[in-house]
Formats: C-alpha cells, structure tokens, sequence
C-alpha cells in the first residue's frame, strides 16, 4: 500500500535510465498525489552536470500495470521533463487520476508510443483513459485503447495501426 507519493508509486525512470518490463504486475493500491504506479521523467536541473544526460526512456514489452489512484495526472504513468514511454505489449488496467486516467504526456518534449498492448478500464475526471490535449502521443501496431479523447484541431495519425488494433476515439469536433 502506497499513499500520498510523488512521482511514481513503484517506478521512477530519470537522468538518463532506462526501464524494460517484460513481465509481471506493478500495482499501486491508495491514494496517491501524482503519476499513480510509475513516472519517467528527465528531471530539469540548472546545474550544468547534467545538460548533456539524456531524458529516461521506458519500454513495456508485457507485464500488467494498474491501480493507480491519483489525485493529478497519470493514474498509471506520468511521462515528464522531455521523457518517452514506449509500449510494446502488456497491459495499462485500473488507472484513476484527475487527468489522463492511464497516461498523462506533459507537452515539454515527452512523448509516447503506443505500439503494441492494451489500455483498458481507465478513466479520468473526464471519463477518458487517455486525453490527446497535451504532449504527442503515436498509436502503431496492433495496440489497443477503450477510451481516448481527441480534442478540437488536434489529429490522430492511423497508417501504422495493423488489423488487431482497436482505438475508442470520441471527438470535440465543435471546439466546445
């Protein structure tokens, strides 16, 4: 049981690390303040040391990650500071957060790439697992996602998607 944590529950990716999860299940249970189970960050710093320290990088190839209870952004991960979360496979499930349900992409120069695997049963004081208002987000492969908001002037890009993907997109087409 986890409770009011900064910055990832479970995981902290940042100064140039990288995490892989092939396997297994990271589960928060509790209220947390911000980024639910796990955050990849590059922390920003006015020290001159690390200028030169690559952002940290996550990739999920499987596993499952959930329970995420967060009062912020990120019920499951909070990707920040100029980091990339790549998802290959495994599986996003249980995120709760005030936004981004199970992701939350800061647009300072993060990114994710959804690639693979599923995001299910996430939701955030919106009712969506995934808001496409902030940083980019890439949708590839067969990944799949029941609950994705796509605001007004924002675009989705779908010609990397393969025959098992499945994106539950709802639209602000009037910008209200």
């Amino acid at each position: 049981t986890t409770e009011k944590t900064n910055y990832g529950a479970i995981f902290y990716t940042f100064y140039g690390s990288e995490f892989n999860l092939y396997g297994g299940n990271l589960k928060a249970t509790g209220l947390l303040t911000h980024a639910g189970v796990g955050a990849v960050s590059h922390e920003k710093r006015k020290e001159e040391d690390y200028k030169d320290i690559p952002a940290g990088i996550m990739n999920m190839y499987g596993g499952t990650i959930s329970g995420g209870n967060v009062t912020d952004k990120g019920g499951l991960i909070w990707v920040l500071h100029g980091a990339t979360f790549n998802m290959y496979g495994g599986e996003l499930s249980d995120g709760v957060a005030g936004s981004g349900g199970a992701l939350y992409v800061n647009n300072d120069g993060s990114s994710a790439n959804l690639l693979g695997g599923k995001i299910s049963n996430c939701t955030d004081s919106s009712g969506y697992a995934l808001s496409l208002s902030n940083g980019p987000v890439t949708f590839s492969g067969d990944v799949q996602v029941d609950s994705i908001f796509l605001p007004y002037n924002k675009t989705l890009n779908t010609q990397g998607l393969t025959k098992g993907a499945k994106l539950n997109i709802t639209s602000d087409v009037h910008g209200y």
